[in-house]
């Protein structure tokens, strides 16, 4: 998918949230390798997070409020994410959460069309 993202070929979208965890989490278990994240955030944008009381409601691990915040409010084609607390019927109404693989095979059927 970064790839992907390198060669234009998709607009890789974050929220300030999940950079800021990223980057603690790279400190902690990688010290030194900031400067490497630094540079793949140069092809991420990297939106606002959110507040909204909408999803504080339909996620149950209260720390991933921010990102569905984000992804309600900024509404992308394809919100990606493995993690099954996103994976709910309340959520998939509102948003287009998929996992990594099905994205790119959405990908591969657009390839065949």
């Amino acid at each position: 998918m970064l790839r992907l993202g390198i060669l234009g070929l998709i607009d890789i979208v974050t929220c300030e949230f999940v950079v800021e965890e990223v980057r603690e989490v790279i400190r902690r278990k990688f010290p030194g390798a900031e400067n490497k994240f630094d540079n793949l955030l140069e092809i991420i944008t990297i939106l606002k997070t959110k507040k909204n009381g909408k999803a504080r409601r339909l996620i149950r691990d209260k720390k991933d409020i921010p990102v569905l915040a984000t992804a309600l409010e900024y509404r992308p084609d394809y919100f990606i994410t493995g993690d099954e607390d996103f994976h709910t019927s309340e959520i998939k109404k509102l948003i287009n959460v998929v996992r990594t693989q099905d994205f790119l095979d959405s990908l591969s059927d657009l390839k065949g069309k």
